[in-house]
């Protein structure tokens, strides 16, 4: 018995170190950069989808990134540059970690009681069409906090977007 408590305990404690190696790890609040591929943390990241958050000039922008293996939410801070180009500056993160091929993470196209939302971002059961579903999870892209917050997803509907690559 004595045995089993000690094995248990190992792998607990396993498990917790590596854990808080992943949210330190995770932490990049405040990186800027113009393309992702040029945070070192992000090598061999590739942007799925990108989009700015309505209105048009509010300077924030939600992005989905992913190696292949881990797909990560960026919430973003636009900052304008020099010649009309822009940087983006992460204000913060949501580590998705594997998404497997049957689910979706919808940046723009969700509504909260049948009223688009341009904060919302929504993980979806792929469905094959484009009617709207309610999404397995939810977070808000929130401006006032520059957080991103999970929700509950009574009310959201996302709709897949069926031949966009």
């Amino acid at each position: 018995m004595k045995t089993n408590f000690t094995v248990f305990l190992m792998l607990f404690s396993g498990i917790c170190f590596a854990q808080s190696q992943n949210n330190k790890q995770l932490d990049f609040k405040g990186e800027t950069f113009r393309y992702i591929h040029e945070l070192n943390q992000f090598m061999g990241y590739k942007e799925v989808e990108s989009a700015l958050i309505e209105p048009v000039g509010s300077d924030y922008a939600i992005s989905n990134i992913s190696n292949g293996v881990n797909t990560i939410i960026l919430f973003e801070k636009v900052i304008h540059a020099d010649k009309g180009k822009v940087n983006y500056q992460i204000l913060d993160t949501i580590n998705i970690g594997r998404l497997p091929r049957n689910k979706s993470i919808i940046i723009t196209g969700c509504l909260i009681n049948k009223k688009d939302d341009p904060e919302i971002i929504g993980m979806i059961k792929n469905t094959g069409k484009e009617t709207p579903v309610t999404p397995l999870k939810a977070w808000r892209a929130n401006r006032k906090t520059n957080t991103l917050q999970k929700i509950p997803v009574k009310g959201i509907t996302c709709a897949e977007l069926i031949g966009e690559d």
